[in-house]
C-alpha cells in the first residue's frame, strides 16, 4: 500500500454531475436524490443509478470510508521504518482537513467500517491470517479498541446495523475447494451464529436492521430476522452468463428496496499470448437488485472496489492542501 497525501477535489466536477443527475431539486429522502458513490483506482466516483453515467468526485485515500452523516472520513496510511512496514488509522473531516492519527503500532488494520452513529469505527487487525474484529470510539482521547469477535478462529468482514449489532465472519474448515465461514451477529456481549459453513463473500444489514443480505456461491441470500425466512436470488436467473460468479460490495439503498452490488467471475481465464482476456459480464458492471422486479446492471467506474449510497448533498468534497 502506498503512502497517502491530501489531494484537491474539483468542485466543478461535482456541479457537472448534479446537472446530469438532476438531484439538486430533489427533496432529501426521495429516491431521485440517492447517488451511488464508488471507490476505485484511488478515486471516488458519483454514479447515477438511472443512467449509469459517472463522474469523478475526489481522489481517495487507502481504504477511505465516509461516515454515515457525511462529516468524517476514516482511512489508513502506510510507511516504513528500517525493515518494518507499519499501517495506521486516521480520521479527518470529510473535506480532508484536520487529520487525526487514531492508532500507533496497530497490526495491519483493514476493513474499516463505520457504525451508524458516525462515532464508532469497526476494524479488523491481527498478524497474517489471524485477525479479529474490533470497535473504537474515534471521539475518545483514550482510543480504546474493544474486541467484538470471540477470539480463537480468524474473524473478519464486519458490517453494522442501525441498532448497533455487528455481523462478521468466522473462518471454518474447508469444504472441498471452498473456504467456508460462519456468519455471526454480535450485540451487547452476546454472539449468535445465523449462517453456518458457507462460502461467504460479503454481507450487509438492511437500513432498518430487520434483514441481512449475504452473498455465497452463485446466489444472493436475504435473511429476515423476524421470521427466519431466507430469500434467494440465483445469479444465473439474472443472466446465464453469470455462471461461476460471486457477489461483493453489497450496498442497500436507504429505503431498503434495492441492493447495489458487484457480481464477478470467480474462475480462471485462458489468456492468449499478447492478447488481453475477453471481458466477462460482471467485470465492468454494477448490479441493481430490487425488492421486486428484474435485476438490471449499469457500467461500473474503473477498478470499483466499494459502493455506498449517499444523498447528493453529502457527496465527498475535498479541499486542497
Amino acid at each position: 500500500m502506498t503512502s497517502c497525501i491530501r489531494r484537491a477535489c474539483t468542485v466543478a466536477v461535482l456541479a457537472a454531475f448534479v446537472v446530469i443527475h438532476s438531484a439538486a431539486s430533489a427533496r432529501p429522502g426521495d429516491t431521485d436524490s440517492w447517488v451511488l458513490v464508488a471507490r476505485g483506482n484511488a478515486m471516488h466516483y458519483a454514479v447515477d443509478p438511472a443512467s449509469g453515467r459517472h463522474q469523478a468526485l475526489a481522489k481517495a485515500r487507502d481504504q477511505e470510508v465516509l461516515s454515515p452523516d457525511g462529516k468524517l472520513i476514516a482511512y489508513v496510511e502506510s510507511g516504513k521504518f528500517q525493515e518494518h512496514t507499519f499501517t495506521e488509522i486516521y480520521v479527518a473531516n470529510a473535506d480532508g482537513t484536520r487529520p487525526r492519527q487514531l492508532t500507533s503500532g496497530v497490526q495491519q488494520p483493514r476493513e474499516l467500517t463505520w457504525m451508524p452513529n458516525s462515532r464508532d469505527l469497526l476494524l479488523v487487525r491481527g498478524k497474517g491470517d489471524y485477525t479479529q474484529v474490533y470497535v473504537m470510539d474515534v471521539t475518545s482521547k483514550k482510543r480504546v479498541q474493544r474486541r467484538v469477535s470471540a477470539g480463537g478462529k480468524r474473524s473478519w468482514m464486519p458490517s453494522a446495523a442501525v441498532d448497533g449489532r455487528v455481523a462478521y465472519t468466522v473462518l471454518q474448515e474447508r469444504k472441498g475447494k471452498q473456504q467456508v465461514s460462519d456468519l455471526v451477529v454480535y450485540q451487547d456481549g452476546k454472539r449468535r451464529t445465523i449462517v453456518r459453513r458457507e462460502h461467504i463473500t460479503d454481507h450487509a444489514f438492511s437500513p432498518d436492521g430487520k434483514k441481512l443480505a449475504y452473498s455465497t456461491v452463485g446466489k444472493l441470500v436475504v435473511v429476515d430476522f423476524a421470521t427466519g425466512k431466507k430469500t434467494e436470488l440465483e445469479y444465473t436467473s439474472i443472466s446465464g452468463r453469470l455462471r461461476s460468479h460471486l457477489g461483493d460490495n453489497l450496498a442497500w439503498r436507504p429505503d431498503g428496496k434495492l441492493i447495489a452490488m458487484r457480481i464477478v467471475f470467480a474462475g480462471g481465464r485462458a489468456i492468449e499470448s499478447g492478447r488481453k482476456p475477453k471481458p466477462l459480464l460482471g467485470d465492468r458492471e454494477i448490479f441493481l437488485v430490487p425488492e421486486d422486479g428484474p435485476t438490471r446492471w449499469i457500467p461500473a467506474p474503473p477498478g470499483t472496489e466499494a459502493l455506498q449510497w449517499r444523498e447528493s448533498r453529502t457527496l465527498p468534497r475535498r479541499r486542497g492542501r
